[in-house]
């Protein structure tokens, strides 16, 4: 009777050893699972915080003077000797890759070397950058525009900068009135371009 009794009495216990195992062994999977969900909301709080703000563009403190702001680099010129401006027009900003139409004045312009001087690409980049920092504007994109939104604006972006094949630099310069200008910047192995837009109403 003493054995049946201790063989009863060690199953018993085996089973509860194996009731608790089991417990425990869900405790720390269901624990697993709510922590591999947290970088996930860190990834989507990463993302929305990379939305363009012309809010947070500071305003310049400089004294700009007169639309179109800059003027050439030493080294460079404009093709056919000069450039577009239109006191009113609509033009397209690409704002985090996606164009934003920009409506007010405009300037447009090819640009090329002088004569004598070599092309350099990093010079027209470089010189046309210290010219639009230097009045307080601040670079907001440089990058390629997806092909797919080109296609959305298939015509309505003209030729003077070649989207389709470089990278373009956007300034953006917020005077002390508010009014924001958008500085592109488009340039290649042997040329560029250049185009200012001014937010601004019909007058």
């Amino acid at each position: 009777m003493k054995k049946l009794f201790l063989c009863a009495l060690t199953m018993a216990l085996l089973v509860a050893c194996n009731k608790d195992k089991k417990s425990e062994t869900k405790t720390v999977t269901d624990s697993t699972t709510v922590v591999t969900e947290t970088p996930a909301a860190e990834k989507k709080a990463d993302t929305s915080s990379s939305d363009f703000d012309p809010a947070t563009i500071p305003v310049t403190t400089k004294d700009v003077g007169d639309f179109p702001y800059v003027t050439l680099p030493e080294r460079l010129e404009y093709m056919n000797g000069k450039g577009e401006q239109k006191i009113y027009d609509e033009t397209f900003v690409p704002l985090n890759g996606v164009f934003v139409s920009v409506k007010g004045p405009v300037f447009n312009a090819g640009l090329q070397v002088k004569e004598e001087q070599p092309w350099s690409q990093a010079y027209a980049k470089d010189s046309y950058a210290k010219k639009i920092t230097e009045l307080g504007a601040v670079k907001i994109f440089d990058n390629k525009i997806k092909k797919a939104e080109l296609d959305k604006y298939d015509g309505k972006l003209g030729s003077t900068l070649d989207y389709w094949n470089n990278p373009v630099q956007v300034y953006a310069l917020k005077k002390k009135d508010g009014t924001i200008v958008y500085f592109q910047l488009v340039t290649n192995s042997a040329s560029g371009g250049i185009r200012i837009a001014e937010a601004g109403e019909l007058k």
